[in-house]
């Protein structure tokens, strides 16, 4: 199976999702859902790089 054939997003919409998860108190799991994105990918893709913007 070839790797990289999943939904790419750039820096900026990856920012502004760690930004609304901050500024609405959502949990990364409810912002996954609305999104339709994997719990595990916002968290350690987007979360992680980004939590600077959470604190």
């Amino acid at each position: 199976m070839p790797r990289g054939t999943g939904k790419r997003y750039d820096e900026a919409f990856k920012k502004e999702t760690v930004k609304y998860i901050a500024e609405n108190n959502k949990s990364v799991a409810q912002v996954a859902r609305e999104m339709d994105i994997n719990e595990n990918t916002l968290y350690k893709g987007y979360c992680r790089q980004n939590a600077d913007i959470i604190r």
